[in-house]
């Protein structure tokens, strides 16, 4: 009974022993097997972070070439968050179908759904914002204008071509595109300048004004008043706020006249245009070409690198340098005037007979080409305000000083159409023409998916969604231009019919294209049709 009672013993501790070593070797092969199963997780997230990486950077390669800048600013943040999150552990995912393009699991969980693309709030918003920043058409640039001016078009302050000026000098605004070669053309519309009081609330605290401004500002200081007091006395409202009325009291305090003196018309060499008042203050502009070298705290004409023309007398300008008898006429408000630039680039071969010296600047008031000209064999000649131009691009420019304002028009349509041919045999383009309308959604679309060139066994969803979010941006941006030539074309009409101009050769409302729908005719043909004409 011993000896059986000590073998069972034995034969109990055996198995024991046998069981634990069955269990060390099941606990190694589990853990060998997470090993395993790890090495092959990092291993797929290597291969989706790189798989991701790459078609986001094609992606953004596309949308940058295609001029896709939302989509691209989208895209690079998603590329951003994908090479900066480190931790995927303390990131929750989220699918990047839901939207969730914020972390680095939903920039990989989005390849199933729609090809590593943002989603459409991100690519909408960023395409919104593009616009906004840079509207598809030739316009005034925040980035090249001097900080003391504002580009403000009231109801229609993103399409930029309104500038008010400042009180401090003048300054210099640029436009988004230039000329280095060719001849084009584009026209300023003089306003009425700042009135009196919002003037004087602009001048720095310590200032020193000449006896002909200090004198003109308390006249229409004093007439701005009147205007107000008759104003209420027919509404029967308040006149203003105690801030105007502490101007005026001021404004009558210095002017020390009777209202007579405000009434009173003055003297001045600007100003011809149908909407011009002797009576108002005339705050001052200058307008031309400039490069991008040139001072953006001057008027253009002040330095060698821009070309400029000054309302009064109509003189013009160039290193700071006046010429007063060169032809030129002096304008102002209500005055329309057209600037045109011809340059001649070597580099670029073209017409064996002309070469830089051929290089000029011609200004128009009004429809009238100004300058010195001259018969030679029944053939018109000269008109040139400058000539021998710098070669460079030349950027149109206008400056603004003492609140005077200017309305821009880069084309395609014009108060005053410039000549067909003007003389020297040059044929003026619209400056519009320099910045190429938006390619309709469904062309970009095509050309986009082109460029990307999808491998052959890319699931059709995926390209199907890299289509669905160029078509989002182009839309914005087709959107956008078609509003601003709407816009432009009726601007046009009713400036005309001011003047009593004909305009037979505008396009009616209808053609204009409406500004939604995919469908609408293609209206960057229409344009060009347009210019062509």
């Amino acid at each position: 009974a011993a000896a059986a009672a000590a073998a069972a013993a034995a034969q109990e501790a055996k198995e024991k022993e046998e069981a634990k070593r069955r269990e060390a070797e099941r606990e190694e092969d589990e853990r060998a097997a997470q090993a395993v199963e790890a090495a092959r997780q990092q291993a797929a997230a290597a291969a989706a972070h790189q798989a991701a990486t790459t078609a986001l950077l094609s992606t953004a390669q596309v949308a940058a070439s295609q001029n896709l800048p939302g989509l691209a600013a989208a895209v690079n943040a998603a590329l951003q968050t994908l090479t900066t999150s480190k931790s995927s552990s303390s990131m929750s995912a989220t699918s990047g179908a839901e939207g969730g393009m914020t972390t680095r699991e939903g920039i990989l969980a989005s390849s199933a759904s729609g090809g590593y693309l943002p989603p459409t709030e991100s690519i909408k918003k960023e395409a919104t914002k593009a616009v906004n920043d840079n509207p598809p058409y030739v316009h005034l640039s925040a980035r090249d204008t001097a900080p003391q001016l504002r580009i403000d078009d009231g109801p229609d302050a993103g399409r930029r071509l309104t500038l008010r000026g400042g009180m401090r000098g003048y300054r210099m605004s640029r436009a988004t595109h230039g000329v280095s070669s060719g001849t084009y053309y584009y026209e300023v519309m003089v306003r009425r300048p700042a009135g009196a009081r919002e003037v004087v609330r602009n001048l720095p605290d310590v200032v020193r004004l000449g006896d002909g401004l200090r004198e003109n500002l308390e006249n229409d200081l004093v007439r701005e008043a009147i205007e107000k007091e008759e104003a209420a006395a027919r509404g029967g409202g308040n006149a203003g706020g105690v801030g105007d009325e502490n101007e005026t009291a001021a404004a009558a305090a210095a002017a020390s006249t009777t209202s007579s003196k405000a009434k009173r018309a003055r003297k001045s060499t600007v100003g011809t245009g149908p909407n011009y008042d002797a009576s108002e203050l005339t705050g001052h502009v200058r307008i031309g070409w400039s490069m991008r070298t040139g001072d953006l705290q001057a008027p253009v004409g002040y330095d060698r690198w821009s070309y400029g023309f000054r309302d009064i007398l109509g003189s013009r300008l160039h290193r700071s340098r006046r010429e007063d008898r060169w032809g030129g006429e002096p304008f102002g408000p209500g005055d329309v005037m057209g600037l045109c630039i011809t340059m001649v680039n070597d580099d670029e071969g073209g017409d064996a007979s002309a070469s830089t010296s051929d290089n000029h600047i011609r200004l128009f008031k009004n429809g009238h080409a100004l300058g010195h000209f001259e018969i030679v064999r029944g053939a018109t000649m000269g008109g040139e305000a400058f000539t021998d131009v710098t070669p460079g691009t030349y950027y149109p420019a206008v400056s603004s000083y003492m609140g005077g304002s200017v309305r821009v028009n880069f084309g395609p349509h014009f108060v005053y159409p410039p000549p067909k041919t003007l003389p020297g045999g040059w044929k003026p383009l619209p400056v519009s023409e320099l910045c190429a309308p938006p390619v309709e959604p469904t062309d970009a679309a095509a050309a986009a998916v082109r460029e990307r060139n999808f491998p052959k066994k890319t699931d059709d969803s995926i390209v199907k969604a890299f289509e669905e979010a160029v078509k989002l941006e182009a839309k914005i941006r087709s959107k956008c231009f078609k509003s601003h030539f709407s816009k432009h074309v009726e601007e046009i009409r009713k400036e005309r019919e001011l003047r009593s101009l004909n305009t037979a050769d505008l396009p009616e409302s209808s053609s204009s294209a409406s500004i939604d729908g995919e469908g609408d005719a293609t209206l960057s043909n229409v344009v060009m049709q347009d210019v062509r004409a």
